[in-house]
């Protein structure tokens, strides 16, 4: 039988922002990650990135986003997940008021 782990709970209060990317989870996902929501609790749109460079992707404020990665596996039935160690990045155009939230499992 194969179980689902959650990881801790990460957040990001959103006065931190600026127009570069910030850590989320500034130590990485200590597990690969198949499933991943974010919510943007904040009063701006954001960014997120999973390698600190590139925009992945476009949150609008006080909206919410989540990925299950399996459902894009190829072909279906083969596993597909996140790498431990990712770090998740956001920005925006400058400092708000709210948090964003990181909830992920395995």
């Amino acid at each position: 039988m194969n179980y689902v782990g959650f990881l801790p709970l990460q957040s990001f209060n959103s006065t931190g922002l600026t127009t570069s990317f910030k850590a989320i989870n500034a130590s990485g996902f200590t597990e690969p990650v198949s499933y991943a929501h974010i919510v943007n609790d904040s009063n701006k749109d954001i960014e997120i990135s999973f390698d600190g460079i590139n925009s992945h992707v476009w949150i609008a404020a006080g909206e919410p986003w989540e990925r299950t990665f399996q459902d894009s596996a190829q072909p279906k039935g083969n596993l597909k997940l996140v790498r431990e160690g990712t770090i998740v990045y956001v920005k925006s155009t400058g400092s708000g008021s709210g948090y964003i939230y990181l909830e992920s499992s395995y």
